[in-house]
């Protein structure tokens, strides 16, 4: 039978495997407050959480079956983590489960994602970008 240990030195993590006799590094990421980024349930919520918002909020549309939208959404998850506390949201609406809104905002791909400020877009990609790009975009919305 073989024994796995958790080790957390800062943010690498090693499993020791004993049956093995390997280390395995991982690389963990851990945002500072959940708080900044929530799922979107419906257009109420949507209203409550996006549009009367006080924050700049990063709103990607996605879908569970997208890859692309897999990919992204933990780069977003760790920039948002990242800009904790200078007023800057992430809003997660799956489009399968909130058609209304993805067709009030035109959604025709995924992922979509909006940079929103006082209820308004302030800018907008499709598509996956890589981690810089997705930085340059988040410090674009937070300067407007």
């Amino acid at each position: 039978m073989s024994i796995n240990r958790l080790a957390v030195n800062s943010r690498k993590v090693f499993v020791l495997n004993s049956r093995l006799n390997a280390i395995k590094w991982r690389t963990i990421c851990t945002t500072n407050s959940l708080k900044d980024i929530f799922k979107i349930q419906d257009e109420n919520d949507f209203k409550d959480k996006v549009l009367n918002n006080k924050n700049v909020v990063i709103v990607d549309f996605h879908a569970t079956w997208c890859g692309p939208c897999k990919l992204l959404k933990p780069r977003l998850e760790t920039i948002i983590g990242a800009n904790s506390g200078k007023g800057l949201d992430l809003a997660e609406v799956d489009v399968d489960e909130n058609e209304t809104i993805a067709s009030q905002y035109q959604v025709t791909s995924v992922p979509t994602v909006f940079a929103m400020s006082g209820g308004k877009i302030v800018d907008q990609f499709i598509g996956l970008k890589d981690e810089d790009q997705l930085r340059a975009f988040v410090g674009k919305a937070l300067k407007e």
